[in-house]
């Protein structure tokens, strides 16, 4: 059973110390404006800001410069100028924006964004490594700031600050197929708070940019410098349950206690003192029993295919939210691959074979018709058959004329796992081997797959008089452990050149296959990874953004709407709290476990009471000028959120 949803801890994450350094700056001489941020004494040189004269991307132009003020829609602001000005103060840089309204009418300032355009983007794995951020932004007023990790996790690293003014939210922009795609998380800017300024009067916004070694290092400095670091015991709670807010300044730091009186998201006002105002976003649920129960529920109602004269008889589609319609991907005229019935869509059918488990353990507490859940199980486990040839080839599609997807085998061979451990037929198992033996013979030694069931499917063969068969799948693995370790640092590219989905599955591939041998060699390049791992996580005090990896294209390759931009939960954050849980295992280092579970809750917020669950949640304010932050109508993959929730319920919680 789910025990209670979180303790009160430190964070502490691996770390490359080094000592404070000076931030460089350089400036376009027409424009004034900042053009390349820099750590001195940095050895990589790296520019922690997109170039903006069109040679890192040929849409990049200047208009994009570092504290430029623009209209939401990326147009030119109308009676407002700017003065910047800019001074050290020891080894930090200290930037004042005066914003004067010009015109003869009032204008709201929150219509206008300020360009601050990190270098958060993906060209390949070594380049990310050194030159490349994730920046982890928190628009929260007063107490707004932005810290900046090298990709590669290893220090110095940047971040920014606010001390004057309030910011209200952030976008990004230039996102799309020509833009880069899913290689660049675009233009990321500020939005200042609602303010209305009259004609004549000036705002201003005062901000202080230093370097630090380590994330702690970050808060630590911040809060010295006059800042406010808040953050919860937790971010997501039951109802009734009470979440503790400590709240950290130069001054002194306290801790204030809110009760969770609703469900859904809910914002908690805090104030800093000195006009620091600031807030938390947390999540209130009814019970995490609850939430399962309703989204199988809902699967078997609204995402079932029940035509029994279809070859799609019995699977499970996404479902359209704003037209109230199963998506039939196939009778579409511009077919998508992201709206088949295989692929990610799988996960629905592993939880749902993970959730019948579920329910017959624990019969008091699931009040789901346990008859139709098995009659519902049973069609899609028919259906899923379709998806393979005789030698377990796997397709996304029983008309099998779509390209061999190796990310396909593991999730086929996991769901042919549970539904071994459901109803005990040997069946299941045989193809859940036969299937990952498939993948290696299809080029599963050259690829870096999600959700490899090692451990598990080794274990069921040796418990059921398949030693040979668990040693020569055992063998398989180790292989591609090998490629792995043989890899190290220099992940290769796929569908996406470089980022948390390929990082996580192999780390947690290797802390398996530890668990599996015992050989040092693979725990030891979980660890060398672990960095660049973690460097993808935020830990800002929001439901949203705690232990969740940032990921900015799932909106538009899953979505309806297709959105570009910051998905914010997304659940192939899971994939982390995996690996973090295995490596806690591996390694006795129970903190990986509480992260787990961070992870794991914050993923939550994808579903909602009556059982629907979206996609993604496009957190941003804006992206490309268009109002944003909305958890996209589409049902889609959502659902592995709670395949890892499930299968790691009795080691996190």
């Amino acid at each position: 059973m789910f025990r209670r949803l979180a303790l009160f801890g430190l964070l502490v994450l691996s770390i490359s110390a080094v000592s404070a350094q000076k931030i460089i700056y350089q400036t376009d001489a027409s424009t004034d404006a900042i053009t390349s941020l820099k750590i001195e004494g940095d050895a990589t040189g790296m520019n922690w800001l997109v170039r903006t004269d069109g040679t890192q991307y040929a849409w990049i132009g200047n208009q994009f410069q570092w504290g430029t003020l623009r209209n939401l829609d990326g147009s030119e602001v109308q009676g407002l100028s700017c003065k910047v000005t800019r001074r050290y103060e020891g080894n930090d840089l200290v930037e004042t924006y005066i914003i004067r309204n010009t015109s003869h009418a009032n204008i709201d300032l929150s219509q206008i964004q300020i360009y601050t355009p990190w270098n958060d983007n993906y060209p390949d794995a070594n380049t990310c490594r050194t030159l490349r951020c994730n920046a982890h932004v928190w628009a929260a007023e007063r107490c707004t700031y932005t810290y900046a990790i090298r990709m590669g996790g290893k220090g110095p690293h940047m971040g920014m600050m606010l001390e004057e003014g309030s910011i209200g939210g952030y976008a990004i922009s230039e996102r799309g197929m020509d833009k880069g795609a899913s290689n660049t998380r675009g233009i990321i800017s500020l939005i200042p708070e609602n303010f209305t300024l009259m004609p004549g009067r000036v705002y201003m916004l005062r901000w202080r940019i230093f370097s630090f070694d380590n994330e702690e290092d970050f808060f630590n400095k911040m809060v010295a410098k006059g800042g406010v670091r808040v953050r919860a015991d937790k971010y997501v709670a039951k109802m009734d349950e009470n979440i503790n807010v400590q709240i950290s300044t130069r001054e002194r730091t306290w801790t204030e206690t809110y009760p969770i009186r609703q469900t859904g998201e809910q914002r908690i006002e805090i104030n800093g003192g000195k006009g620091r105002r600031t807030h938390i976003e947390v999540f209130g649920l009814l019970s995490i029993e609850q939430l399962l129960e309703s989204r199988a529920q809902y699967i078997m109602d609204y995402q079932q295919f029940k035509d029994a004269g279809s070859e799609f008889y019995g699977a499970y589609l996404p479902y359209d939210r704003s037209s109230s319609k199963m998506v039939q991907n196939w009778k579409a005229d511009k077919k998508r691959s992201d709206m088949n019935a295989g692929r990610e869509r799988l996960g629905m059918g592993i939880f749902m074979a993970l959730y019948a488990q579920f329910a017959k353990k624990h019969p008091g507490d699931c009040y789901i018709d346990q008859h139709f859940l098995s009659v519902s199980i049973d069609l899609y486990a028919k259906f899923v058959r379709q998806l393979q040839s005789d030698s377990y080839t796997t397709y996304s599609s029983p008309h099998r004329n779509d390209k061999v997807r190796i990310y396909n085998y593991p999730w086929v061979s996991h769901f042919y796992c549970e539904m071994f451990k459901l109803t005990q037929e040997k069946q299941f198992l045989v193809d859940a081997y036969r299937t990952q033996m498939a993948q290696f013979r299809d080029g599963g030694f050259n690829f870096y797959a999600i959700d490899i069931p090692a451990v598990e499917l080794c274990k069921l063969l040796s418990d059921n008089a398949m030693e040979h068969e668990s040693d020569s799948l055992l063998s398989n693995y180790r292989q591609l452990a090998d490629r792995y370790v043989s890899n190290g640092l220099h992940f290769p590219k796929f569908e996406v050149n470089y980022e948390q989905s390929i990082v996580a599955p192999a780390f947690e591939f290797l802390c398996e296959i530890y668990l599996l041998t015992r050989e040092e060699r693979y725990l030891n390049c979980a660890k060398e990874m672990l960095p660049a791992l973690e460097a993808f996580n935020g830990h800002q005090p929001s439901c949203h953004l705690n232990e969740i990896a940032i990921r900015h294209w799932d909106g538009f390759w899953f979505g309806l709407p297709q959105t570009w931009g910051d998905t914010f939960p997304h659940y192939w954050s899971c994939i982390t709290a995996q690996g973090f849980a295995k490596y806690a295992e591996c390694t006795g280092d129970a903190r990986y476990r509480q992260r787990a579970k961070d992870c794991l809750l914050g993923n939550l917020l994808l579903f909602d009471s009556q059982g629907f669950g979206s996609c993604a949640f496009q957190y941003p304010n804006y992206v490309n000028g268009k109002s944003a932050r909305f958890a996209n109508p589409c049902a889609n993959d959502q659902d592995w959120a709670l395949v890892y929730l499930l299968m790691l319920k009795d080691s996190v919680f």
